[in-house]
This record gives structure tokens, sequence and C-alpha cells, in this order.
């Protein structure tokens, strides 16, 4: 990128936070600055204090502005050949314990100095984003004026030297992302319409909702289009892939290889990372499996241009195993695989398929024994956990967590139950409500309605649990109803019929039971 006859780039730093970020995560803490009257700065005064100052609604700080971002960009212009423009996010104002960012964006300011800079260096603009997370930064890859992005975390004490050798040529950067950077928040799950109304209005995303699967989380399930998806970079070279080789039938209980061409076919010297995606076609968890997910990677170092390298790609099965919900293990399915070979997520360049010899996610018996839901689901929707007693958690045997539903709709999914011979259905439940419901369906939410059980609140418990403290519980009892007959194995739904209903246990009951 250097040479003789050229200065030395223009270098932009911009202010490294957001303010409203800034804002929000200190304010919301409850705390406050304060000015005394010998001009003092103080910070740390709590909420309380505040509310007593007799101007706490009048304004106390003006903005003063000391310059535009980018005004001056026209000025350098005169004197530099390129532009480099550092921006980003640090993380003790942007994210971290007890901060929480309401947008994925940039400061306001920091995208208006890109561009503004960026419109007097068309094509000769290097915008290098410091950051220890994703931000939304699809207006600075759109923007016809910037020639390059970089992007590199928090290094260490020579991160600048790495930067500057990056940037100027002395090494090819062939770094890949860790995750999606997205667009924009719209793909997030939503705060419910209740919640949203106690909370800062900018704040819009459901940050507890941390089920991948249900919030459609990650490049697994998200069907959001990003900016940047996981595992993407580029270098300074461009590659080509060929010839895929893999044995098409493959025990779970050992490696297999995945064998390719890697070949350059740009003009650089760099290093490739090729990865390897997978994709269950005939798990019992049908779509509920991932979209794919990384298998396998590979850092090829120091490939010259025209070369090509052969590249192998060891694969160990159980890297893309399943949790048994059944079995309560982690075991790999046997099946059919897609396999998926690029540069990137949503690069790939080369496809085939294999057949796995593994296991089969088992069948559930809930006619001998009563299991806790919680434990046993293999999909939910809306529901959340609640701690059933302080006394059961604290004999450290698992089973901790009842399904609570947050509104009404909301389901969890069992998968395979054996259901020969059941005619009823026993829950351990509790409710806040006068009157719950739950339907019990077969083979999907929607599916075939089997029965409903219906049951009032239950009263709250308290009982001792040593050094003068009392656990004060809602309390449980068991909820019973008859269901209609069906033959060998079926996924069984639960659909919850109104807000903070729990489940336990459940059991199947047989004829002579059912009606206990």
């Amino acid at each position: 990128m250097a040479t003789p006859d050229i200065s030395v780039p223009a270098l932009w730093l911009a202010s490294s936070f957001n303010t409203d970020i800034f804002q929000y995560s200190f304010l919301t803490n409850g705390f406050y600055f304060k000015v005394e009257d010998d001009g003092k700065l103080i910070a740390g005064t709590d909420v309380a204090a505040f509310n007593q100052n007799p101007d706490c609604d009048d304004v106390d700080f003006t903005e003063v502005v000391l310059q535009q971002p980018g005004s001056n960009s026209q000025t350098l212009k005169i004197e530099n050949d390129y532009n480099i423009v550092i921006v980003g996010a640090a993380p003790r104002i942007v994210t971290g314990e007890s901060i929480d960012r309401p947008n994925l964006n940039l400061g306001t300011q920091q995208a208006e100095l890109v561009h503004n800079v960026a419109q007097q260096f068309p094509g000769k603009t290097i915008v290098v984003i410091k950051s220890e997370s994703p931000l939304a930064v699809d207006d600075i890859q759109n923007d016809p004026n910037v020639s390059a992005i970089l992007y590199y975390g928090y290094s260490g004490q020579y991160e600048n030297k790495a930067l500057a050798e990056a940037l100027f040529g002395g090494y090819a950067p062939a770094g890949r992302l860790t995750s999606d950077w997205l667009k924009d928040i719209s793909s997030l799950p939503k705060l419910s319409p209740e919640v949203q109304a106690t909370v800062d209005p900018r704040y819009t995303v459901d940050m507890t909702n941390a089920d991948p699967l249900e919030a459609k989380l990650t490049y697994r399930y998200s069907d959001a289009t990003p900016t940047y998806a996981f595992g993407y970079g580029l270098t300074y070279t461009t590659f080509a892939y060929s010839d895929l080789r893999v044995r098409p039938t493959v025990n779970a209980n050992g490696t297999f290889d995945v064998n390719l061409k890697v070949i350059n076919t740009g003009n650089n010297t760099s290093d490739e990372v090729v990865q390897l995606y997978v994709h269950s076609r005939d798990s019992a968890y049908g779509s509920y499996v991932p979209k794919k997910q990384l298998a396998a990677f590979k850092r090829v170092g120091s490939i010259t241009p025209g070369e090509t390298r052969d590249v192998t790609l060891t694969v160990d099965p159980h890297d893309f195993a399943v949790w048994d919900v059944n079995k309560q293990k982690y075991m790999v399915e046997s099946g059919r695989y897609d396999l998926f070979v690029g540069r990137s997520s949503d690069n790939i360049l080369l496809t085939s398929e294999i057949t796995v010899n593994g296991e089969t996610i088992g069948s559930l018996d809930l006619k001998s024994k009563a299991k806790n839901l919680w434990d046993h689901t293999y999909v939910n929707n809306g529901v959340i956990g609640s701690e059933v007693s302080k006394a059961r958690t604290a004999l450290y045997q698992g089973e901790y967590y009842a399904v609570t539903s947050t509104k009404d709709g909301d389901y969890v999914g069992i998968p395979n139950v054996n259901m020969n011979g059941a005619k009823g259905l026993k829950l351990r439940v509790a409710s806040t409500s006068p009157t719950s419901s739950i339907e019990v369906r077969a083979d999907s939410p929607t599916g075939t309605k089997l029965g409903t059980i219906t049951f009032h609140s239950t009263a709250p418990v308290e009982y001792d649990i040593g050094g003068g403290k009392t656990a004060k519980e809602l309390g449980y009892t068991d909820a019973t109803g008859a269901i209609t007959q069906v033959s060998g194995d079926h996924n069984l739904y639960l659909v919850f019929r109104g807000n903070d209903i729990r489940v336990d246990s459940i059991k199947l009951l047989a004829s002579d039971e059912a009606g206990k």
C-alpha cells in the first residue's frame, strides 16, 4: 500500500463512545453527575439525593460543539493521499457488567465522521473498527467512497504495530469473525408490550431471551441477512476451492477426513481459513436442529500466488452432537448430513453428503415414573424456567426448574413419547391465576388435541430453611385429566392457555389410573 511518492495518511480518531449508550448506562444505574459551587464535578450522587435538588428539572449542562465530524477533511485532503478513520466502541462504556447497549449502532457522530471524510477521499478511505463486539455498520459497508474496512479487537501491547503492518501491506490479514454482524436489531426478539411500557423506550430487544433456537439467534438459526456473516473475513488475495473428497459413510465413534484443494488465484501470499459446516437431514428434532453449524476449520498458512494446496480437515462427529433430552446425554444421531465447505457460513463453495452411523433419540417412558418437564423438552416457545423450591435445589440432585408460561399460547414439546396404553395425564402444577388450563397435543403445537388439563390457583407455602431464614414459594399440586388414546411414539406438546402457569413434572396414566 505504501510507496515512496505518497505522504503519510491522515489519521482520524473518533470518540469511542455512543453518547446515548453512555448516558443510559450510567443514569439507569442510579447515579448522576453533580457540579459543586466551586465548579468541581462530582460523580456518584444517588437518585434520592438528586431529586432533592431544587433545580433537578432544569438544564444543568450545555453542549458546546468544538468541531463538526470531518469538518476539516477538505483541508487535510490537500496534504494527504489516503485517509484512515478509526472508530469503535470502548468496552467499559458500550457494554459490560450492568451496561447494556440499546442497539448495535456506532455513535451517531462516528458514522458522520466516516461518511463526511470519505466524501473528500473517495476510494482512498480506510475505516478501522476497534470493538469487542459486533456493530451495525451496513451504511459504512455500502458507502461507495470507503475502499476498505479493517476490524480488530483489543489485542494487547503490540496491536498498533500489527495494525500498521496490515494496513501497509507488511502482513496479509486472514482473521475471521466469530459472530454475525447484523444490519440492525430488527431480527432480534422484542420485549413484550407489558415490559416495554416499564423501560426506557430506546431499549426494545428482549436481552433475557438467551435461547438461540426460540429467539433465532446466531448463524445457526437466524433468518436475517447480516452485513457480515459468521466466519467472514477478507485478505489481500483471492482463493478458489475444488476437488472435495469424503467417505460416503462414517462412524460416530471415530474421526473422518474431508479433503479438498485450495488455489491462490490472486497476486499476494496469504493464509486462508477453510471452514466446514454440517446440517442433519434426518434428525428426530426435525427443523429444530441448526440450519448449519461449524464442525471443523483449518488456517492454511502462506499460500503463494498460483499455488495449489491440498487441505485435510479432520472432523470429530461429536462436534455436531445433539443433547438427547430423553436419555439425558449428548449423542450423534444416525442419518444423512449435508457438508458445506467455504470461506464463511454464507459463502459456501463446495458441498457433499455423508451418512453417519450413530444413535437415535430414545423413546421416553412417562408411564412408570413422572419426569421433570424442563429437563425433557426439546423445543419451547415463550416459556421461562422457575425454581421449583429451595428445598429441592439444596439437595443438588437436578430437576430444579419448572416450565413457566409468560403468555397465552406458550408451549413446550417432548420428543418420542411412548403413548401406548396411556389414557390420562398427571401434571405437577402451580399457578397464580384463578383458573388455568393446559392443552395436550400430538406431534406439533397445533396438532391433534388429546385433552385439556384444568386446575385452580395454588397457595403459597412457607418453611424454615435454617439460619433463621424462611422460604416463601408458590406451592404445587397434582392436576389430572383424561386424554385420547394414541399408539406408538409421538412428540407430545403442552400448550399453555394463560400466563404464569408452571409445570414441574409430567406422567402418563394407564387406563386404571386415569380416573384417579
